[in-house]
């Protein structure tokens, strides 16, 4: 619901959206499309959030969640004259992070009994010409990982930059 004005002029966003899929393989099928694998594993699906300001620079706030996880993100975005901008930070969550892998590999099987969950938050902005993620913060399991990482386009060949820190992996889990 919400609404668009200024569409003669100076356009303007007020909007907040709630879409409930119960069963996103279902929905395919009615749309005379066969789901991949995946899709049958995801079980109930929801994005919600709102959006509000200028088009040229509004804020906004959404969730997704899936396969008993959510990612989350808020912030800024602009669609200016200049190219898109956008400033947001970003949550993920699940809280078994083998049943999540399950969804992609449903064979997974860890090679230890309590994995964990899976949390990872970062600050994400950027435009057309660099991209920046900072503020990394997160725990994949028994891992604890935190980092930044810079890309440049603008130049004859895309640059990438980044620094990431660990703690010791077991590569048996």
């Amino acid at each position: 619901s919400g609404a668009l004005r200024g569409l003669g002029g100076k356009p303007e966003v007020d909007a907040a959206f709630d879409v409930q899929v119960k069963d996103p393989a279902r929905l395919m099928r009615l749309a005379n499309k066969e789901p991949p694998p995946v899709l049958t594993r995801l079980g109930p699906i929801s994005l919600t959030g709102k959006a509000q300001g200028a088009l040229e620079g509004f804020t906004f706030n959404a969730a997704f969640a899936a396969a008993g996880g959510t990612v989350s993100a808020q912030g800024n975005a602009a669609l200016a004259e200049g190219g898109p901008k956008y400033d947001l930070g970003i949550d993920v969550r699940h809280n078994d992070l083998p049943a999540l892998v399950r969804v992609f590999n449903p064979d997974y099987r860890p090679g230890i009994k309590d994995l964990g969950g899976l949390s990872l938050a970062i600050r994400a902005s950027g435009n057309p010409d660099a991209a920046e993620l900072s503020d990394l913060q997160g725990k994949i399991g028994p891992v604890t990982v935190q980092g930044s990482a810079k890309a440049r386009f603008d130049g004859p060949r895309p640059a990438f930059d980044a620094t990431l820190q660990a703690n010791e992996i077991d590569a048996n889990a």
